[in-house]
């Protein structure tokens, strides 16, 4: 990426950077058109790529940014009050579910892109979250009593299991073309959270 994008005011990079979300976020990486892009950005194609040097580092810096935002604002769903594993989740999830109602084009970004078959934009959604995923772990679980599970659960299946399901959940309303309704998302939630902890706690 040109460094000059950092030079433009944030006024403009916002512009340029909800432009992407709403491109990618409606018609998916293969069918977005950086023309598209650009002319909601109020921009050229040419100076779009002058900033980024072609349409997959422009997406894997919207990526990019869209997690640092959900990491961001997690910090402050106050997870780490908590020492109980499924309350922490709850939380976490609370907090991401409002961070998306509120700007509905990083939702439509993300579920998009997760859902995506193209192995160009797997790879780097598997190359960022890769990079992240330590951090994560030791962040979000260090505060966990542990002790409340059965010896022969993993919580790292229950939240493999929960993310699994929460994708398959999004594809099949993107599938669908069902509206993403992030409270109807998160009460679903509740209802696999309080189910997974009957069956792992002691």
């Amino acid at each position: 990426m040109n460094e000059k994008f950092y030079q433009l005011t944030q006024e403009k990079q916002n512009i340029m950077i909800n432009s992407g979300f709403e491109v990618f976020g409606k018609f998916g990486y293969q069918k977005a058109s950086t023309e598209l892009i650009a002319a909601k950005a109020g921009i050229s194609k040419g100076l779009l790529f002058h900033y980024f040097h072609n349409k997959l580092e422009y997406f894997r810096y919207l990526y990019t940014y869209a997690e640092n935002i959900m990491r961001e604002n997690i910090e402050l769903s106050g997870y780490a009050d908590t020492h109980d594993f499924f309350e922490s989740l709850e939380m976490i999830t609370q907090r991401k579910c409002s961070l998306l109602k509120d700007n509905p084009y990083i939702l439509d970004f993300l579920v998009t892109a997760t859902c995506s078959q193209d192995e160009s934009v797997q790879e780097v959604i598997n190359d960022i979250k890769r990079t992240n995923a330590g951090e994560i772990i030791e962040t979000r679980l260090n505060n966990i009593d542990f002790t409340k599970f059965k010896e022969d659960v993993n919580p790292g299946d229950v939240i493999e299991m929960l993310s699994f399901s929460l994708e398959g959940l999004l594809r099949h309303k993107l599938r669908n073309n069902e509206t993403l309704d992030t409270d109807q998302i998160m009460k679903k939630y509740k209802i696999w959270l309080d189910l997974l902890k009957k069956s792992s706690y002691q």
